[in-house]
């Protein structure tokens, strides 16, 4: 849905994707489920399109154990920025200091 709101320019859909996105990461982020749900949020959006990826990079700082899984692992690596917002949002600095 959020890929057809971006594609379609239509706002309301694109927001509410993004919170049944972010419930649903918040909800299964311990399954297998969401490293695939990522992995397709992280792949079918522009890097300067935030919503879904705040939702994925938000869920692995909130539960960083998952770094040590190798789908984890596997995203961190082919979507680099991913590791680097990781770690920015657990330095809790912010990325123009």
């Amino acid at each position: 849905m959020y890929e057809i709101a971006d594609k379609y320019n239509i706002t309301g859909l694109k927001e509410l994707s993004s919170k049944k996105f972010s419930a649903g990461c918040k909800l299964h982020w311990n399954s297998d489920i969401f490293a695939k749900a990522a992995h397709y949020a992280l792949s079918t959006t522009v890097d300067e399109d935030k919503g879904l990826r705040d939702v994925v990079s938000d869920t692995i700082v909130d539960h960083i154990e998952l770094i040590y899984k190798p789908e984890i692992e596997v995203l961190m690596t082919n979507f680099g920025w991913l590791s680097y917002q990781v770690l920015l949002k657990k330095t809790d600095r912010p990325y123009w200091m």
